[in-house]
């Protein structure tokens, strides 16, 4: 690794290195949950749950039986919060704080042209943002997968699920990437364009939340026979 590459992973190796941390934690703690909830699950308590949206009750007061599944709620939200995140606090600074202290120009100076001076840059963000991003859906889908569509746990339409999980967080953590790249290099200023993006890409996210909410995107189906009173 040399050249503007070099340059560009000694600019970006805090923020990779913040990011490779929380992937530790955040697997440590799917971990330390996930083996409770297969004790759970093992301990015979669920066996006469059936799969479906029905709540299972236990036998003995009529409560809900339910595993612990708000870590894991957490852990899909950071994963939502991620394109906020990552435009943030790297997209933002990514090419602005260059632009901001006129050190891109003694960069260009030394015969790196413009296009190596951003992609070198982009492109080591947009790896390690892919890699992060979909470690972390590995993560949520590895603890996810126990309590999977079950009524004692988490099913696919609940939202940190629905957008917590899968391709849309890496395409999502993307998005964030490239509208803070953007931002920063139209600003000039890394603290205006952090605001920027702050706006922009949280805009963007509860936009989607809500039509994930309001089943704009994915109109909703019927469970009942045609021509019954369930059906609309």
């Amino acid at each position: 690794m040399k050249g503007s590459l070099w340059l560009a992973w000694r600019q970006q190796r805090v923020p990779a290195s913040i990011g490779a941390a929380a992937l530790v934690v955040a697997a440590a703690i799917a971990a330390y949950y996930r083996s409770g909830m297969l004790e759970a699950l093992h301990s015979g308590l669920f066996d006469h749950c059936e799969p479906g949206p029905l709540y299972c009750t236990r036998s003995d007061t009529g409560l809900p039986l339910l595993l612990d599944v708000e870590p894991l709620k957490y852990l899909g939200a950071l994963n939502i919060a991620l394109p906020v995140l990552i435009g943030v606090f790297w997209g933002a600074p990514l090419l602005g704080r260059d632009r901001e202290l006129g050190t891109h120009r003694m960069i260009l100076s030394q015969g790196v042209s413009r296009g190596q001076w951003f992609a070198s840059r982009f492109a080591l963000a947009a790896v390690t943002t892919i890699a992060f991003s979909g470690l972390l859906a590995g993560v949520f889908a590895w603890w996810w997968r126990p309590a999977a569509d079950r009524s004692y746990g988490l099913f696919w339409y609940d939202n940190t699920a629905l957008s917590g999980s899968g391709p849309r967080v890496v395409a999502a953590a993307l998005f964030g990437l490239a509208a803070g790249t953007l931002l920063g290099l139209l600003a000039r200023r890394v603290l205006a364009a952090m605001v920027l993006t702050l706006l922009v890409t949280g805009a963007v996210t509860l936009l989607l939340e809500w039509t994930h909410r309001a089943r704009l995107l994915v109109p909703p189906t019927c469970a009942e026979p045609a021509g019954t009173r369930g059906c609309a």
